[in-house]
């Protein structure tokens, strides 16, 4: 591997590997893309719920938590599931 010096002052971090690119890789584009799990903020915003209305039904086991580190996320499919329990039968 080599290192090409790039001047801080014409907007680069001095020394820099090649595959140090600014590029997003082929197969991680954001529109291609998939998220299996998600943040509480954004499964609220899926929800269309608060926050602590997450975190209270986390509590509850209504969802299932995942851990990495300390980041508590939700699957998606755990989510689609959850509303799914709520969908109603229409009255006749």
């Amino acid at each position: 591997m080599t290192l090409e010096y790039v001047d801080p002052h014409q907007g680069g971090r001095g020394f820099e590997s090649p595959a140090n690119t600014h590029e997003p890789l082929p197969d991680t584009e954001p529109s291609t893309r998939k998220s299996v799990a998600v943040g509480v903020d954004d499964a609220a915003a899926l929800m269309g719920v608060g926050v602590s209305t997450v975190y209270r039904l986390l509590k509850r086991g209504e969802l299932t938590r995942l851990k990495l580190g300390h980041r508590t996320l939700i699957r998606l499919s755990e989510i689609e599931a959850f509303i799914d329990r709520l969908a109603v039968e229409p009255v006749s």
